[in-house]
């Protein structure tokens, strides 16, 4: 659903138009959520909601990736 809402040129998380293009925005400018991030292998920019990289094809980040193991 997020992917076909950017498709349209809004923000999957408040539906208001924004500027996708602008390589300064990676989060909406009106409701704060991410919209760009970087790859972790290659960092390249990329839409927070895909899957794999466009650029190398690496796997995107998963939540359980980004959280701290509390038996460590």
């Amino acid at each position: 659903m997020a992917l076909a809402r950017l498709a349209k040129g809004v923000c999957p998380g408040c539906e208001r138009v924004v500027d996708l293009k602008d390589v300064k925005n990676d989060f909406c400018p009106h409701c704060g959520i991410g919209l760009h991030d970087h790859c972790g292998h290659c960092q390249a920019r990329k839409s927070a909601f895909a899957r794999f990289c466009h650029a190398c094809g690496t796997a995107a980040r998963t939540a359980s990736a980004c959280v701290p193991n509390p038996s460590v």
